[in-house]
């Protein structure tokens, strides 16, 4: 899972975190599958599938730099590459 919620976190841990933290890590799974469907839901070429990719890239860089793991890294090197891949090919067709 790529979110600020450590890898080795399941619910049993869930106990010995306050309540409010508990809040947060249910926000911030919600929040990485929302983002993840919305981007499934843009078809590649709809206007909105840059600034989605773009969104989920920035938040998986964001992972990277709290936890270093290099899957969401990796991950969001590979949708950075995708937004320039569109804007290439966006650019291409202008000129």
């Amino acid at each position: 899972m790529s979110s600020f919620v450590p890898d080795h976190f399941d619910d049993h841990h869930s106990s010995s975190l306050s309540g409010v933290q508990q809040v947060v890590i249910t926000a911030i799974r919600a929040t990485d599958a929302l983002q993840r469907e919305a981007l499934a839901l843009l078809p590649v070429g709809h206007t909105d599938r840059s600034k989605s990719l773009n969104n989920l890239a920035n938040r998986l860089s964001t992972c990277f730099d709290h936890r270093g793991n290099d899957e969401d890294l990796d991950q969001a090197i590979a949708l950075h590459g995708e937004v320039g891949s569109m804007a290439y090919h966006t650019l291409s067709h202008v000129t």
